[in-house]
Formats: structure tokens, sequence, C-alpha cells
């Protein structure tokens, strides 16, 4: 799994970590043998832990062959429930702009 970003508030951090690139740029990464040697498996997920501790509070891991990478994640203050939308609801049309394409 490769840490793509992170966000720490307080003595909290949420980070995002995707499955390891198959593209050759990506091979033979320290963290491959790694996760071999500790019999491991890459994962696509969201972690939040505690930065004094270093324990994992929460997680959520993908488990499926479409999404293997998330790049991006945040804090929202002041938000209490947020929400994942998938692509194919309709909440997903309000909330998602694809640009047109260049000429």
């Amino acid at each position: 799994m490769i840490l793509n970003t992170y966000q720490i508030i307080g003595d909290t951090a949420i980070t995002s970590t995707s499955k390891l690139r198959e593209s050759k740029s990506f091979q033979d990464l320290p963290l491959e043998a790694i996760l071999k040697e500790t019999k491991q498996k890459d994962q696509c997920g969201l972690f939040v832990f505690d930065t004094l501790k270093g324990d994992i509070l929460h997680s959520i891991t993908v488990e499926n062959e479409t999404i293997e990478e998330i790049y991006d994640v945040v804090f929202v203050p002041g938000v209490k429930h947020m929400m994942i939308s998938g692509l194919n609801d309709d909440l997903s049309e309000q909330m998602i702009t694809i640009a047109p394409a260049r000429k």
C-alpha cells in the first residue's frame, strides 16, 4: 500500500492508501519486498490514527477491483455527517462535474 496524503488535526490524523501500481515506474519498490516478507497485502483505504500513540482509531478498506487508489483525503471542520456517493446514483449527478472534451 502506498501512503498518498495525510492531514492532521490535533492528535488525530487521517491518511489514504493505494494498492501498488503495476506500471514499470513503480516496480521493485522496497515496500513491495516488505509486504511479501511480512505476508501482508497492499490495501486501498482510509485510516484515522492517534498521532501520539500510533494506534489506528478507524479504518475503511476498499475490497474490489474497480477502486485501487485514493489520491486525497481531508478533514472538513464543522461537518458531523459525511457521506460517500457512488458513481451510479442520482446524487452523483449533482456532485460530480465532468468537463467537456478538449478539441
